[in-house]
């Protein structure tokens, strides 16, 4: 899990320093990779999103810190360091946020911080002197944020019962147009599927309830015109009398009844 953004140091072996610090007993996982980065902070984020690729523990269980090296070759290289985040609930580390170790990367030591998910809030001793300090700085900024709440509410209560008549008169008007949308496309489909009722409408007005009934060998409803083909003779002369647009097609003669004449 990344950690605040201060610089990990990558610090010389000195001849002198012990082959240990004192977290040494704490089990950390150390591996070298290359990312796009520069930046401690962007490869903390980059890690986060493959830690379950580049960790043996998985990610919910581990903690991780990185730390910069020295570019190789071009090359843009991070020290990465895992550890099993119960490995961190122990008593000595309970007053701890965060537990810092040195590990020994290509013959230098590197420094590594993880975070504690197990410390206790109140633990860190190092915090407590500065409770009384913290306190009265904290009340005045308490106070001023609870007069400007104050304010804030009553300005709410006295223009809440306005602005609900105007959402209330609004939500009405929306409610008005939805359903009268709906109504006018409810009419306009109809209109448009309603093919029985235009077609009656053509054979009634070419007169084929009549015994001299003319004979109709295609007849189709579309959306905004029915469309009647016939090959009888005085076809032409029955379908222009009754308002079609006269289309000749080989021996068939097809009239065209638009929205005009039954619509």
């Amino acid at each position: 899990m990344p950690l605040d953004d201060s610089p990990l140091t990558l610090v010389p072996e000195s001849p002198g320093a012990a082959a240990d610090d004192e977290r040494s007993s704490l089990q950390v996982l150390v591996s070298i990779i290359e990312l796009p980065t520069q930046s401690v902070r962007d490869a903390r984020r980059m890690v986060a999103l493959q830690l379950d690729r580049l960790s043996p523990i998985p990610a919910k269980a581990a903690v991780f810190d990185v730390a910069l090296l020295p570019q190789e070759g071009g090359r843009r290289r991070v020290a990465l360091a895992i550890a099993r985040a119960i490995d961190l609930d122990r008593p000595e580390f309970k007053t701890l946020r965060r537990i810092a170790v040195r590990r020994l990367v290509e013959n230098q030591r590197v420094s590594f911080s993880f975070k504690n998910p197990y410390a206790d809030p109140l633990g860190d001793v190092r915090l407590l002197h500065r409770a009384p300090q913290a306190c009265l700085v904290l009340l005045p900024i308490a106070l001023i944020s609870l007069a400007g709440a104050y304010r804030i509410d009553q300005w709410a209560t006295s223009t809440r019962a306005a602005r609900a008549d105007q959402e209330q008169a609004a939500l009405q008007k929306a409610i008005s147009l939805r359903q009268q949308s709906l109504a006018r496309a409810a009419w306009r489909s109809l209109e448009r599927t309603d093919g029985s009722t235009k077609i009656l409408c053509v054979l009634t007005r070419i007169g084929n309830g009549a015994p001299s009934a003319l004979p109709i060998v295609n007849l189709i409803a579309e959306p905004t015109r029915v469309v009647v083909a016939t090959t009888a003779p005085e076809g032409t002369t029955r379908l222009r009398s009754a308002g079609a647009t006269i289309e000749a097609q080989g021996d068939r003669l097809t009239g065209a009844f638009g929205q005009e004449v039954c619509g």
